[in-house]
């Protein structure tokens, strides 16, 4: 019986021997992918030279209401967003004290109106001297001047819109104190907007008016798909900041579905063309805040490199760095993949330019 078990567990490790033997060790190590994709190669292009300026679109027709007294807000009858029309009144003042002095003023006025007709029927009846007459109506002139003020002071309590438009910033509440001069609203015409441009000095002396310059809006690409537009020059400050050493230029703007006032904007300069690396834009990627290409090196070994940006022009973008002249990358970045093997598809590859094409090699 014992040898009986000795036999059992001799087979049973021999069999457990033979199947570890018998599994193959894993695999350490994998070819990597290949793709087939077109490739291009960096080379440069004669563009014109752009000086990229910002500016802020602005309404040309644009007015702050303030008052010309001080007191207690009343009311205001209107918020941001509303419209409003030429004479509306939009603002008023607490008037019960301006409105006491007014009456005050009214019933001097009519005092010295009757004592000036009773000192004209003596003077006619040869009852007064000449020299209180004349202090009458000097006394009665006085007093209506006064109530003038007073009835022009009442006026001041009632803000009137001085424009068709809309209401574009609300700084005051009913119950606070508003001090003359100080801004309660504004109210801006949408329909007449303007770029203001802030160049720097050593190029505005190029600029005239009536030159259309190229302008980039982009909020616009939210509610369209071309966010360029061009604006013409109808105003060149001709003092220069001295803070910025910048000069204000104003062009006038086209009329545009969602273009409002406030949005930011690029203006470009158009100066000599230059020679700059370029590349398409099917060839970029974007990851996060990075942009980069897919370079394919002397070995076919495809690398993904992070590059700096320029402009964009008719498909193509200038690469400020991180390319040199006569790399090869892809064409279409969709195809590329980090670390593969590049091969060469049915068609050759080529240049930027569709005119010219280059053998891969």
């Amino acid at each position: 019986m014992r040898r009986t078990w000795l036999i059992v567990l001799v087979a049973c490790f021999a069999g457990i021997g033979c199947e570890e033997h018998a599994s193959p060790p894993p695999s350490s190590s994998s070819s990597p992918p290949v793709i087939h994709a077109e490739r291009v190669t960096v080379e440069r292009l004669s563009l014109p030279a752009s000086i990229e300026v910002t500016g802020v679109v602005m309404a040309k027709t644009r007015a702050t209401l303030a008052p010309k007294i001080g007191g207690l807000v009343r009311s205001v009858t209107v918020r941001e967003g509303d419209r409003v029309r030429k004479g509306k009144p939009v603002v008023r003042l607490d008037d019960a004290e301006i409105g006491a002095h007014v009456a005050r003023a009214k019933a001097v006025l009519d005092n010295a109106r009757i004592q000036y007709e009773r000192m004209q029927g003596l003077y006619r009846e040869d009852s007064v001297a000449k020299q209180e007459l004349d202090n009458a109506e000097r006394a009665f002139r006085v007093a209506k001047a006064q109530y003038r003020a007073a009835v022009l002071r009442l006026q001041d309590t009632v803000i009137h819109s001085p424009l068709d438009g809309y209401v574009t910033e609300r700084s005051i509440e009913p119950g606070e104190f508003a001090g003359p001069g100080q801004p309660l609203l504004t109210v801006e015409d949408p329909n007449s907007l303007q770029f203001h441009l802030h160049v720097p000095e050593q190029h505005a002396t190029s600029l005239e008016r009536g030159r259309k310059l190229s302008l980039i809006i982009d909020a616009l690409a939210f509610s369209q798909q071309d966010t360029s537009i061009t604006g013409t020059i109808v105003e060149l400050v001709p003092a220069s900041d001295p803070a910025t050493h910048t000069v204000l230029v104003k062009l006038d703007l086209p009329r545009i579905p969602g273009l409002r006032s406030g949005m930011f904007g690029r203006g470009f300069l158009v100066g000599e063309p230059r020679s700059t690396l370029a590349v398409p834009l099917t060839s970029l990627v974007y990851r996060h805040d990075l942009t980069g290409v897919y370079v394919v090196g002397p070995d076919s070994g495809v690398r993904l490199r992070w590059v700096k940006t320029g402009r964009q022009m008719n498909g193509t973008i200038e690469i400020l760095s991180g390319l040199n002249e006569g790399e090869y990358i892809l064409r279409d970045a969709s195809k590329g993949i980090d670390g593969a093997k590049w091969a060469q598809p049915e068609s050759t590859s080529s240049r930027i330019s569709p005119d010219r094409t280059t053998d891969a090699s």
